[in-house]
């Protein structure tokens, strides 16, 4: 009995290392996507940085003639600036939803995967219990039967958004 005690600690305590070492791998892979986010949002800042320098325009300089003729020149350019930050933003829009939506799948996949992976270690824990089961009397059901997966509503698929 003590022996299946310290197995079982054992398998725990290796169980609680692996825990810890996935929580620094989410937390190491979640830091890189931080940091990719802070990198995006600073070129998006140099990109509205440098959209507002285009807009600047020394409009005062030159004959009257020719600060008519800049005038049209810089309206013209700031309505053509105007419609391509629009398309700038649309089409930033749908990259944005795209990823999202990439994103959700691979989070569904891995869950998925998940679960088929401790559906996996229930059946293999059940098959060595039943090999190392003291002989069985006449009124015990099999393992198996206890406490299977589709017996505790563990198969139904749950829809993601």
């Amino acid at each position: 009995m003590e022996e299946v005690i310290f197995v079982r600690d054992k398998a725990k305590k290796k169980h609680l290392e692996y825990e810890q070492e996935m929580k620094y791998q989410e937390e190491f892979f979640h830091n890189q996507i931080d940091g990719i986010h802070k990198i995006t949002e600073a070129k998006e800042k140099e990109f509205e940085r440098l959209l507002q320098e285009a807009r600047r325009f020394d409009v005062d300089s030159g004959t009257t003639e020719d600060c008519k003729l800049r005038k049209e020149q810089v309206q013209k350019f700031i309505d053509g600036q105007v419609k391509d930050v629009a398309e700038f933003e649309t089409e930033r829009d749908e990259l944005i939803k795209a990823h999202e939506e990439k994103k959700m799948k691979l989070k569904k996949e891995y869950m998925e995967k998940e679960v088929e992976l401790e559906k996996e270690l229930d059946a293999e824990l059940t098959s060595l219990m039943e090999k190392h089961r003291p002989p069985a009397r006449e009124e015990q059901a099999p393992l198996a039967y206890l406490g299977s997966p589709a017996r505790n509503n563990l198969d139904v698929d749950v829809p993601y958004a």
